[in-house]
């Protein structure tokens, strides 16, 4: 991050006070609130640290502290300067944003742009016409045009406008921004967009699953019948952001495996270590081994530590090896310190991003022929959930055949897990990797969520023999005819 420029010294006061409340080692809200008042000594700095992001420069962990907690306190002191800025660093790739702002941008930033606000359309109009920005933010600036035109800061002819003009330049299998579109014009009751919203149903122009559609008629056919009708229960008011210290929630560094995670330097001793003579040429690489980590965690069932290790090392230590006793025990500690962070950030609902090999660590790949094919970051770790998914492959099957959501979230995964030479056939692009690799994280959370789910029906039907929660694929108790999960089950 670029160093603070000099600051008059009536400055300096409220910029050290900021960094007493976002360093401090016990949280303190009130301390981040205190700093709203003097918010505009903040200001450039703050700014100086957006362009940063949106020129694509790669922040240190202190740089990103600042900008995230710093464009809270900006929006709580309704500093109108951040609008434009803030938007030019929202369009840069999602993986680079979730760097920085982690959660926020879907959660807090809502509020944050009402705040921001400052009157001029356009660097929300470019964002949401640029067809290579991350969808989830799209969503979230969609909405809020959406409500600043209902809340009259905005005129509504132009938020109508800039959204019939949005579709054309979503990517079809860009769920999130398609979900977006939806809501801001169910938030606007914008009637006169609902013929075009059916047209791309029925062309089939957008991603959305038929349960996502099925949701959205009735909203839709509502809208049409009474534009005066209130929105759906599901879109709320965006209010402006008032208080900064929601930022402690969702902030880029609030990892709730932080007590646990190995450092950078056991990280690097691991990646060495498993190719050492010490282990066999077959052992697991670390990618391959996070994926089977993820992959136990996730799924069904556990094994013992010790079996993890044997697996990861495929059958133990090199034959002959002398390990020393001390590798051997840190060997363990990090495996299962890594096993331990994976399962506090799934049971946190905390995303899990697979620990990934740099593609220029692979040796040239080719296939049996000899023909060169290109490698894509995740194909070793999609292998190694694979690895744990055979370890109960009787569970996983039965839930694929009953089940079309396991399958569904298994789909990113397996398009990996394909054989390279065999994507052509197959009709598996490029585009399609980048997507699976995208929704990894995803996937991972969702079966996890499954399995949980699952083991709370089976304790529930065991406590109680005459009548337990109804499972996932049971016919609901209500009478509709429907499935339990997608009925009352959804609510639940």
């Amino acid at each position: 991050m670029t160093k603070l420029s000099p600051a008059p010294a009536a400055a300096l006061g409220p910029v050290a006070a900021f960094l007493a409340a976002i360093t401090a080692e016990e949280l303190d809200p009130d301390a981040l609130r205190a700093t709203v008042g003097k918010a505009e000594h903040l200001s450039a700095p703050v700014l100086a640290a957006l362009a940063e992001v949106a020129s694509g420069e790669e922040l240190d962990e202190d740089g990103a502290r600042f900008v995230f907690f710093g464009v809270h306190v900006l929006a709580a002191a309704r500093r109108t300067e951040l609008w434009a800025p803030l938007l030019a660093a929202l369009a840069r790739p999602g993986e680079e944003l979730d760097d920085v702002f982690g959660d926020a941008v879907a959660e807090t930033f809502p509020a944050i742009l009402m705040a921001a606000f400052d009157g001029d359309l356009a660097p929300a109009r470019r964002l949401l016409l640029d067809p290579g920005a991350d969808g989830m933010v799209r969503w979230v600036v969609a909405d809020v045009v959406a409500q600043l035109a209902v809340d009259g800061r905005i005129d509504r002819e132009a938020a109508v406008s800039l959204l019939r003009a949005m579709p054309p330049t979503i990517d079809k299998e860009d769920e999130g921004a398609w979900l977006g579109w939806h809501e801001a014009v169910l938030r606007l009751r914008a009637a006169e967009l609902v013929p075009l919203a059916r047209t791309l149903w029925v062309m089939s122009k957008t991603c959305l699953a038929p349960a996502d559609l099925a949701e959205l008629r009735p909203d839709f056919a509502a809208l049409e019948a009474d534009p005066a009708s209130p929105p759906p229960e599901t879109t709320r008011p965006i209010e402006p952001l008032d208080d900064p210290a929601v930022a402690f929630a969702f902030g880029h560094d609030t990892d709730p495996a932080v007590e646990v995670l190995p450092d950078v330097e056991e990280i690097n001793w691991l990646v060495a270590f498993l190719t050492s003579p010490a282990c066999r040429p077959t052992s697991m690489d670390i990618e391959t081994m996070d994926g089977f980590l993820a992959g136990l965690v996730a799924g069904p069932g556990s094994l013992e530590p010790a079996a993890v290790l044997r697996e990861i090392l495929d059958g133990g230590f090199a034959p002959g090896a002398k390990v020393a006793r001390a590798d051997r025990l840190r060997c363990e500690d990090i495996v299962e310190r890594l096993r331990q962070a994976i399962a506090l950030r799934l049971a946190a609902d905390a995303e899990h991003r697979p620990l990934l090999l740099p593609v220029e660590a692979f040796q040239p790949a080719v296939d049996a022929s000899g023909r060169p094919f290109e490698r894509f970051p995740g194909e070793a770790w999609a292998s190694g959930f694979g690895f744990a998914v055979r370890h109960f492959r009787r569970d996983w099957t039965r839930a694929m055949q009953e089940d079309e959501d396991v399958g569904a979230l298994m789909a990113p995964i397996s398009a990996l897990m394909i054989d390279p030479a065999k994507r052509d056939e197959l009709g598996i692009d490029v585009a399609d990797l980048r997507g699976a690799h995208e929704e990894l994280p995803a996937s991972v959370a969702g079966l996890y969520g499954y399995w949980r789910d699952v083991e709370e029906e089976a304790a529930a039907r065991r406590s109680s023999p005459g009548g337990g929660k109804p499972g996932r694929n049971d016919t609901c108790p209500c009478g509709s005819g429907q499935k339990y999960k997608r009925c009352c089950g959804a609510a639940a």
